[in-house]
């Protein structure tokens, strides 16, 4: 340890990047840093801690790398030894295990008032890297996780079953990691609305609610109970995947109390295994729907921009079926039934529109107008119009110079 660490920096900048509470002392055991002092119960708490830490300073077995205590369930303190200037301590901090009532418990244990706010909470591996993290701003060595320390209880005595049970814990915190990525793919097919691919996973598992068996015990010795409670909540989970797929929120929330309402109603564990499934299935669905609702809203701008740009010009519906990339029938049904008119009647009433504006507006002949209009015939175009305006052409047009005298 060849410099002397700046402990102000770097409990500023830990607290502000890691919400984490740190604190130096001198060898005399006196707090240096903060400026700002915890509660008297809590500096000897801390002082504590420390005493325990350092007892065996002069036995030449005593660790001078930085450790990581373990002082309640999931509830963790990081301690830096520098014997020749100060010590730090870090903490308290969470796995992502920690619970309130754990957290709670902590506090009573050690007679110390709750404070305002949480405990943070970091997985396992997070808290040993922010350790070694430290330990070079502390040393500016850099060192692998696995040459810290773990102690365990208020005696600190660090044993092999206690390094041996990190190891494994860690081994099942990375596998439940992965098993998590898997738990959110079926959640990001439903927010893509991807029924074909959920299909195809549920035709792959055997049992769909093994798939999320891991997110903890709510109903212990009573499996029906257990598998209630994880439907409940994956009810939950999928209903906001499919709002964030662009599901109207009053529509899954129907959904998700008519799901709720026959799991209440249900007294057969393999009926559970099936809501699962109709579960995952109707929320994918309602994205599903939905985004094609949606595209076919698109689908009738763009129909109706080509016929703005078509309109003095002579074209199919085939043409523009052929430009949107769908099928004649499709397109027709689709216009009818979103905009209660044909196609063709569409397009009639636009031209008609044009039509208009150029009697108003131009002294084009009638005649000339039908033309350009693409009418079959001046009789046709005069028909169509004065049922669309209830006067003839040349009536339409005569009124409009009238009204426009008088302005």
């Amino acid at each position: 340890m060849s410099r002397t660490p700046d402990y102000h920096y770097i409990i500023r900048h830990v607290t502000e990047c890691f919400r984490v509470q740190a604190y130096a002392f001198d060898t005399d055991l006196g707090l240096t840093c903060p400026e700002t002092l915890p509660a008297p119960e809590k500096i000897y708490f801390l002082k504590t801690i420390l005493a325990n830490c350092t007892a065996d300073k002069a036995d030449s077995d005593f660790v001078l790398l930085p450790q990581v205590l373990i002082l309640a369930d999931n509830v963790y303190f990081a301690f830096f030894p520098n014997v020749e200037e100060a010590y730090l301590l870090l903490g308290p901090m969470g796995s992502n295990y920690l619970t309130t009532g754990q957290a709670e418990a902590f506090w009573e244990k050690y007679n110390l008032a709750p404070e305002k706010k949480r405990i943070p909470k970091f997985s396992v591996q997070q808290i040993m890297s922010m350790t070694a993290l430290v330990w070079l701003m502390l040393t500016g060595e850099s060192m692998d996780t696995s040459q810290i320390s773990i102690r365990k209880n208020d005696s600190f005595q660090l044993t092999v079953s206690d390094s041996t049970s990190y190891h494994l814990y860690k081994h099942k915190e990375e596998k439940k990691q992965h098993t998590y990525e898997g738990e959110w793919l079926w959640f990001r097919h439903i927010e893509n609305g991807d029924v074909r691919t959920m299909n195809e996973m549920i035709a792959k598992v055997q049992n769909i609610a093994s798939e999320f068996d891991h997110v903890g015990t709510q109903a212990r010795d009573n499996e029906y109970k257990q598998l209630e409670y994880n439907l409940v909540t994956f009810v939950s989970l999928a209903a906001h995947a499919a709002i964030r797929g662009g599901v109207p929120p009053l529509n899954c929330y129907e959904a998700s109390d008519l799901l709720l309402q026959k799991a209440a109603a249900c007294h057969d564990i393999l009926r559970l295994y099936d809501l699962f499934i109709e579960c995952f299935r109707t929320f994918t669905t309602l994205v599903h729907l939905r985004r094609q609702e949606l595209r076919r809203g698109v689908l009738i701008e763009q129909c109706k921009n080509y016929i703005a740009r078509h309109l003095y010009q002579p074209f199919k519906i085939s043409d523009m079926a052929a430009e949107l990339n769908i099928s004649n029938n499709y397109l027709s049904q689709l216009f009818s039934k979103k905009t209660g008119m044909t196609i063709q009647q569409y397009i009639r009433d636009e031209r008609l529109n044009a039509a208009a504006n150029l009697l108003k507006y131009s002294d084009e002949p009638v005649g000339q107008i039908s033309d350009y209009m693409r009418f079959s015939s001046p009789s046709r175009f005069s028909f169509y119009f004065k049922e669309k305006y209830h006067m003839t052409p040349s009536e339409y047009r005569e009124y409009y110079k009238i009204i426009e005298f008088k302005e």
